[in-house]
């Protein structure tokens, strides 16, 4: 709604911008009336000759080049600015149509695309969101204006254009029609990334590296891949109800079934099993997970899974999507949940345990379908959530007890207290007198990273020993030592 409201607007404002451009005397009269008709190719090399610099001009065209008759004045019209276009390397985009009462005819305003009074206003990037990588087209202070007045019954058109200063020309970044036509012919059968590494191959056959030019980018690709598949999977404007279609109409190829899952208010619900995987698996589930995720479509829908374990690997059994609006009342999810995994149970589904994350709509569910089950949690997401509480150094955990600690898990050592609880009096053990010496070898009287690579040397025990011994008569400063053994005669070196 926002966008479309933004749409109108902008719109408005090019009507007013073309009414001021156009002038009140279009109104009474045809501006170029009195002048003589000329041909296309001669309007195309007179605007040829003052394309360099700023111009105003006005011409009375034979337009044939543009349509018959036959063809709707606009369509005419559209076609004789994409003709000058091509002509000046310019862009000339659409805005408004007006039918003049007076002169019984139609104007049809264009503005040079690259005109900075076209330019769009960056979207804001949200909150923690990542900025837009988008290619922004240079802008120029040209004003660019194009009107073409037609009358339905008459080939002669005319044509007024403004436009201030030349600048860069127009780089057509639209898909070729060529390429269209084959994204038609393989969508079903390439994913766009293949598509893209033919065009690069056919783009770029006989050609140097650095001489490829392509203008349009695999995003284009894969957009318009896009428009051409959803063709297939799109069957209505509403999601729930296209997806459903979908399940309907291609169950059997896919080897999946809707699954009758009634929402709660507030929620917007669609679950399909794994007809394959049911029928084959499902009274011999013994254990059952159940997790969701996010960010897998741009409708926001959370995505839950039940997997079976077979033997260490999972078999997925179903799939809920699950949109839960602020307008959901408390315990909303949990109530869809437990439909879902009661379909689950009509089917023949009886584990012995059953598994889920912290999630109490999804522990609550499994216990309220399947009391007599023995639910654990996940032990990856129990342990990175251990992980994530042990890195947080800067927040205190609550007091220690260890009376509870020790009647829960009797190995417990009540004597155990906290390095944070314990009282100011009991004092830390002070470091020894003496820090321990440290030993420096030397080859040669060179230290070892000094010299050439030798065989590896292994210290004796009784070499240290007779080290630290020599030295326990000398006076070694309080703040530590370290002394060299050099290695001649008493090192062992190893075959």
């Amino acid at each position: 709604m926002k966008k479309d409201a933004e749409r109108k607007k902008r719109k408005r404002q090019m009507q007013k911008e073309a009414e001021a451009e156009e002038g009140s005397e279009a109104e009474n009269e045809d501006p170029a009336a009195d002048l003589d008709p000329i041909s296309l190719p001669d309007f195309l090399e007179a605007l040829s000759r003052v394309s360099d610099g700023p111009f105003d001009i006005g011409a009375r065209v034979h337009a044939l080049e543009a349509g018959l008759l036959s063809v709707d004045p606009g369509d005419r019209a559209r076609k004789l600015a994409e003709i000058l276009g091509y002509n000046m390397h310019l862009h000339w985009t659409y805005e408004r149509k007006k039918w003049h009462i007076k002169t019984q005819d139609y104007s049809f305003g264009f503005t040079c695309s690259q005109s900075l009074d076209r330019e769009h206003a960056e979207k804001a990037v949200k909150a923690g969101g990542k900025p837009r990588v988008t290619r922004r087209m240079e802008r120029f202070a040209c004003s660019g204006w194009l009107f073409i007045y037609a009358k339905d019954n008459c080939l002669d058109v005319t044509v007024k254009i403004k436009h201030e200063c030349a600048h860069k020309p127009y780089v057509d970044i639209e898909l070729p029609d060529k390429w269209k036509r084959y994204i038609e012919e393989h969508a079903r059968v390439q994913l766009p990334s293949q598509i893209w590494r033919h065009i690069l191959q056919e783009e770029g056959a006989h050609q140097d590296v650095s001489n490829i030019n392509i203008p349009f980018k695999a995003k284009s690709v894969y957009y318009y891949w896009h428009l051409v598949s959803q063709q297939d999977w799109k069957l209505d404007s509403d999601p729930i109800t296209s997806a459903k279609k979908y399940i309907s109409q291609n169950a059997s190829l896919h080897n999946v079934s809707l699954l009758d899952i009634k929402p709660e208010p507030g929620t917007e619900v669609i679950a399909f099993k794994v007809i394959d995987f049911v029928w084959e698996w499902a009274v011999n589930t013994q254990e059952l997970a159940m997790d969701s995720t996010w960010n897998t479509n741009g409708a926001n829908y959370e995505l839950f899974a039940a997997v079976a374990d077979a033997n260490g690997s999972g078999i997925p059994l179903a799939f809920l999507f699950i949109l839960t609006t602020s307008d959901a009342a408390r315990g909303a999810k949990q109530a869809v949940l437990s439909r879902f995994l009661s379909a689950l149970k009509d089917e023949g589904v009886r584990p012995e345990f059953t598994l889920t994350d912290k999630d109490w709509s999804e522990i609550n569910a499994m216990q309220a379908v399947w009391p007599d089950s023995k639910h654990q949690l996940c032990f990856w997401h129990g342990l990175r959530a251990v992980k994530q509480r042990l890195s947080k150094n800067k927040e205190s955990p609550a007091p220690y007890d260890p009376e509870p600690v020790a009647r829960k898990f009797s190995y417990i050592d009540k004597s155990f207290v906290p390095i944070g609880q314990r009282s100011n009096s009991e004092t830390i053990p002070a470091p020894p007198e003496r820090p321990l010496p440290r030993i420096r070898l030397l080859i040669d009287g060179r230290p070892s990273v000094l010299t050439q690579s030798i065989r590896p040397i292994t210290l004796q025990a009784d070499i240290i020993r007779r080290a630290l011994a020599s030295r326990e008569d000398e006076d070694v400063p309080a703040e530590g030592e370290s002394f060299d053994i050099e290695a001649q005669g008493d090192m062992e070196l190893p075959q």
